[in-house]
């Protein structure tokens, strides 16, 4: 049994708004392969909570990934899968559930969408060949040749940067189906699934 943690303790009825709380969301699996996935939240090293499940578990206690993420996420997760839900942080190892597991820092990413979560991307961009478009008329071939332009640039914007892969990451599974798609098009249809779903 752990100390408890006075600052946690809630002393206006619970009225106010929880403070974001930043560590790391994991998954851990128990068993085989076909054993069970829990996502938590430890503010911790991961590998000591794995040690703690483990004196309470049988069966090897594995971790699969993990990311800097907020303790909110981590129940956005939860609300994601409760059809899968076993007990608790349990969850059955669907192929859903094994996809998000094994690539947690990206399905967190994508948890994060809202319908303005790319404002920060640049409304138009170089191109090459002193041509500038605008961005949600590029087409997929385009973006990557910035992006890898970009990064290969000493002078880049970083943060520009990082906006046009994070957007270009959740574009992708769309435009993948889609590839006639222009870029704007293939992000608000990414949006609109991950707000929908």
């Amino acid at each position: 049994m752990s100390a408890l943690d006075l600052s946690t303790i809630r002393t206006d009825g619970g009225t106010q708004p929880r403070a974001a709380i930043a560590g790391t969301v994991y998954a851990m699996r128990r068993g085989g392969s076909d054993g069970p996935i829990k996502f938590g939240f430890t503010a911790g090293d991961v590998f000591a909570r794995a040690a703690q499940l483990q004196t309470g578990s049988a069966e090897p206690i594995i971790p699969v990934s993990w990311t800097p993420a907020l303790q909110q996420e981590e129940r956005a997760l939860h609300a994601r899968f409760a059809d899968f839900r076993m007990t608790g942080e349990w969850f059955f190892p669907t192929r859903r559930v094994l996809k998000a597991a094994a690539n947690l820092e990206v399905f967190i990413r994508v948890l994060r969408l809202t319908p303005g979560c790319f404002s920060d991307v640049p409304a138009a961009l170089d191109v090459g060949d002193r041509q500038v478009k605008l961005t949600r008329e590029l087409t997929q071939i385009e973006v990557r040749r910035i992006i890898a332009i970009r990064k290969d640039s000493i002078a880049a914007d970083v943060r520009s940067l990082t906006e046009i892969e994070a957007a270009y990451d959740a574009a992708l599974p769309v435009w993948n189906d889609r590839p006639e798609w222009l870029f704007g098009q293939a992000l608000d249809a990414a949006v609109k699934l991950m707000v929908a779903a």
